[in-house]
């Protein structure tokens, strides 16, 4: 097993990629969703209106580029200007970030067991 530490620059790329493209996939279908009453932000409420404008712009299929791009407001910014926002993007590659840096990396001949 390998640590992320251990991976080539080029598999943590791709490691950051898979993770990023599940993340997003999970929030796109609803399987993630996040509160954001009680974590002081609109996250959420900026994620519900991406999705929106892809179907309004009739492309759902674009969901995810929607949503990578769309802006929301952390709790100390909620009453802030406009340019103390981060995209949904930066934060879902943030999520993926520490999972990849979480994981481990099997190498080709071992053998995991997934429960």
């Amino acid at each position: 097993m390998r640590t992320y530490d251990q991976l080539t620059d080029e598999e943590k790329r791709q490691a950051l990629d898979q993770e990023l493209d599940a993340l997003l996939g999970y929030v796109i279908e609803g399987a993630i969703r996040f509160d954001d009453e009680k974590n002081g932000d609109d996250l959420q409420a900026a994620i519900a209106e991406a999705g929106e404008e892809a179907n309004r712009m009739q492309t759902p299929w674009f969901a995810g580029e929607y949503i990578m791009k769309a802006t929301y407001r952390w709790s100390s910014t909620l009453d802030g200007p406009a340019d103390m926002a981060e995209t949904v993007g930066d934060h879902l590659r943030g999520m993926a970030q520490c999972s990849v840096e979480d994981a481990l990396y099997p190498g080709p001949d071992e053998t995991i067991i997934r429960l």
